[in-house]
C-alpha cells in the first residue's frame, strides 16, 4: 500500500474487543503495536472504546484507559527512535475529553457516531463550541468523518441538502477536524465532489502555520450582544478566527428559514480596526467586495459563508463614528481626552 503513496492506519480498542466484536488491545498494547508496524502502518492508531473491563479491574478513568496505549506508543517510538503514532481517541465525548485528552493525544472524539441528518451536524457543532478553544497543531476534537455524499445514501440512507453538506464540509475544515470521507467514492455526483474538492476550505484544514480553529463570536443568533442560552438544534451561527491568508469567518444560518446575517468584522480578533478588507467568498472562489466595519450576508436554510479577509487598507476619510461599534464606541475618546459618546448614540443610528 505504502508503494501506492497510500497509507494504512491501525484500528483497535481500549477494551476486550473492539467495537465490532474482534479482539481489542487490552493487556496487549505493545504485542498490537509490533504487529501494526511491522506491517507498516506506523503512522495513526484510532483507539476505540468498547468492551472495556470492569472498573476493579482498571482501577481507571477514561484518561487513565486510555494512556496505557500512549504509554505503549512512547515506549515503542524509543525503542525504534521513530515518530511516534499519531494517537486518535474514540471515546464519544465521555468525561470532557478536551480537559484531558490533549495530554495524552492528538485527537479526540467529542460526540456520538454521525448521522448524515442535520440535527447531528447541528448538535456536534454545539459540542464542538465549548472546546474549539483547545485545538491546536498537533491536538484536534475529531467531529467524526464526514457525511458528505451520503444523501440517499449510506447505512442509515441521509438525507442533507447540498447546502448542508457544504456547511458540514466548512465547520469540519474550519474547526481542524479530520477530513475522513464517509461515502462511496463510486456513487460520488459532481456536487459531491464539487463539496469534497473544495482546495480553498481545505487550505484553512490543512495551514501549515495556524493550528487554531474558529471560536464563536456570537452565542446566539440576536443582534444585541446578549449572551443567550442555544441548544444542540442552534448551535452559534458567528464564528470568527485566523489563517496564513488573512482573517477567516464562517457565518451559518442555522434557522429553517433564509436569513440576512450581518456582523462587525472587528468581533473576530484577528481583524484590525480602521482598516478595510477586500471579501473573498470560498465558495464561489472570487472576491465579491470590500468591507469596512461590518458586511452581511444572505444564507439559505443552514447554509454557510466561508469568508477570508485581505487587508485593503486604511479605513476611507470621514468614517464615523471615529470607534468601530457597538463597544469601542463607549470608550472612544478624541485626541484632547474627551469622550465623543455623550449619552447618545443616535447620531449614529445605535
Amino acid at each position: 500500500m505504502n508503494s501506492f503513496g497510500i497509507s494504512g492506519s491501525a484500528y483497535s480498542s481500549n477494551g476486550y474487543k473492539t467495537c465490532a466484536g474482534y479482539p481489542g488491545s487490552y493487556g496487549h498494547e505493545l504485542q498490537d503495536l509490533e504487529t501494526w508496524r511491522s506491517w507498516g502502518w506506523s503512522r495513526m492508531v484510532k483507539y476505540d472504546n468498547c468492551y472495556i473491563p470492569y472498573d476493579n479491574i482498571t482501577m481507571e478513568n477514561q484518561y487513565g484507559r486510555f494512556k496505557r496505549m500512549q504509554d505503549a506508543i512512547n515506549e515503542i517510538a524509543a525503542k525504534y527512535r521513530e515518530k511516534p503514532f499519531v494517537y486518535s481517541l474514540c471515546q464519544w465525548g465521555w468525561q470532557g475529553p478536551h480537559n484531558w485528552a490533549p495530554r495524552i493525544s492528538q485527537a479526540w472524539r467529542i460526540d456520538p457516531d454521525i448521522k448524515p441528518f442535520w440535527k447531528d451536524i447541528a448538535s456536534i457543532l454545539h459540542l464542538a463550541a465549548t472546546s474549539s478553544l483547545l485545538t491546536d497543531h498537533y491536538r484536534h476534537a475529531d467531529l467524526d468523518m464526514l457525511e458528505v455524499g451520503n444523501s440517499g445514501q449510506g447505512a442509515p440512507p441521509g438525507n442533507l441538502t447540498y447546502y448542508e453538506q457544504r456547511t458540514h464540509f466548512t465547520a469540519w475544515a474550519f474547526l481542524k477536524s479530520h477530513l475522513m470521507i464517509g461515502t462511496d467514492l463510486r456513487n460520488a455526483t459532481n456536487q459531491t465532489l464539487e463539496i469534497l474538492l473544495n482546495k480553498d476550505i481545505i487550505a484553512i484544514n490543512q495551514d501549515p502555520n495556524e493550528g487554531a480553529a474558529v471560536v464563536p463570536f456570537r452565542i446566539g443568533n440576536q443582534p444585541d450582544y446578549s449572551t443567550i442560552t442555544y441548544n444542540t438544534t442552534s448551535p452559534p451561527s458567528y464564528w470568527g478566527g485566523n489563517s496564513s491568508y488573512g482573517p477567516i469567518f464562517m457565518i451559518i444560518n442555522t434557522a429553517d428559514e433564509k436569513q440576512e446575517m450581518r456582523f462587525n468584522l472587528t468581533e473576530n480578533w484577528s481583524v484590525r480596526a480602521g482598516r478595510k478588507y477586500t471579501v473573498y467568498d470560498m465558495w464561489l472562489h472570487k472576491d465579491v467586495g470590500v468591507a469596512t466595519r461590518d458586511w452581511q450576508v444572505t444564507l439559505e436554510p443552514h447554509d454557510v459563508a466561508a469568508l477570508l479577509l485581505k487587508d485593503a487598507g486604511p479605513e476611507d476619510e470621514g468614517i464615523e463614528p471615529p470607534c468601530a461599534p457597538p463597544f469601542s464606541i463607549f470608550q472612544c475618546t478624541s485626541p484632547n481626552g474627551s469622550y465623543i459618546y455623550n449619552g447618545s448614540l443616535l447620531k449614529w443610528g445605535w
